[in-house]
């Protein structure tokens, strides 16, 4: 019993497989040889016509083809075929089909032709990719106007072969109008000057002529223990402050000024008599004058010194090897 149900079922499929899914083309109607409609447009479905049967009938009217004739066979005599009627031409849209039909008898021959491939012509890009996007061109066939879309893939980043740099280090900058960079290393001073990107490493100046470091970044403060953030410069009382870069004051008050620069980076002057002419606001030049070294504070130990501290985006850094001193290093003035 199971063995006549698998055969009955590779039957089936094999007669779905043959009918292309009409009835018209059961293998019980084939033996008479008789082209049907059916039969046409399913053997021109198969080879790529895409419209509607009524549509294909339509065809078959407009060219005046009634009688479908038989499929070929053994004859008696010798076909006579007159030239082929040509029903659809091949072209980028449509296959080509045309049909002939033997003057002596009813034997009908149909030929098929493939689509013509589409003739696109030249890429019109519709949006440009980014290093962020893909973009999207398109396609016009010249022939028929189908009309084909294709993605761009994104790019990546473009970066400027020159060196870009700041005090933490020089890299490659984009140049594709994002916050991007390749290469970044740190800076390799030689002679005052990163051999890499030129910047010097004078780039901060010392802000006040000392004669000896007091305190350095990161010791312990006593009694209240906690860690230094600048760098106690000791000068005596009235000795002059410069900026030690470019930017605008946005803080001032009693002793202390802190000036914005670039790329988030503040300059703070702590123990300072601060230059009266300024205020909130201002903007001051690398090198100007901004005060001078207050007398000494009135607790034990203390001497006249400039507190000076760097901070990037808040964040507090040893200013010493951005103004070209070795840290732990006295570097007294000339």
């Amino acid at each position: 019993m199971k063995r006549h149900l698998i055969v009955a079922a590779v039957g089936l499929a094999a007669a779905i497989t043959l009918s292309c899914g009409l009835a018209a083309c059961k293998a019980g109607q084939i033996a008479d040889r008789d082209w049907t409609v059916q039969k046409v447009y399913c053997r021109a479905a198969e080879n790529g016509y895409e419209g509607s049967e009524q549509e294909f009938r339509s065809l078959l009217a407009a060219n005046e083809i009634v009688d479908l004739g038989t499929s070929m066979g053994e004859a008696d005599h010798e076909h006579i075929f007159p030239e082929w009627t040509v029903i659809l031409t091949a072209a980028c849209n449509s296959i080509g089909l045309s049909f002939r039909q033997c003057t002596l008898c009813r034997e009908a021959e149909w030929k098929f032709e493939e689509a013509l491939p589409h003739s696109f012509g030249e890429k019109r890009v519709i949006k440009e990719p980014t290093c962020e996007e893909a973009g999207v061109a398109l396609y016009t066939c010249k022939e028929c106007g189908t009309v084909k879309e294709e993605e761009i893939a994104k790019g990546d980043h473009v970066f400027d072969t020159a060196w870009s740099y700041d005090i933490e280090g020089h890299f490659h900058a984009a140049t594709c109008g994002h916050a991007a960079e390749s290469g970044r290393a740190a800076h390799s001073f030689e002679g005052g000057v990163c051999t890499v990107c030129g910047m010097p490493s004078g780039t901060y100046l010392v802000p006040v002529e000392y004669t000896s470091i007091s305190m350095y970044f990161g010791e312990n403060i006593t009694p209240w223990e906690y860690l230094h953030n600048g760098v106690d410069f000791v000068a005596e009382a009235g000795t002059p402050v410069f900026a030690t870069a470019a930017g605008v004051v946005t803080n001032l008050g009693g002793d202390m000024l802190i000036i914005a620069h670039a790329n988030g980076v503040e300059s703070w002057y702590r123990c300072i008599d601060i230059d009266p002419a300024l205020k909130v606001g201002d903007t001051v030049k690398q090198g100007q004058k901004i005060g001078t070294v207050a007398k000494a504070p009135n607790y034990e130990g203390s001497e006249a010194h400039l507190c000076f501290e760097l901070t990037f985006d808040k964040m507090p850094k040893d200013p010493l090897p951005y103004l070209g001193i070795d840290s732990g290093i006295q570097f007294p003035a000339d």
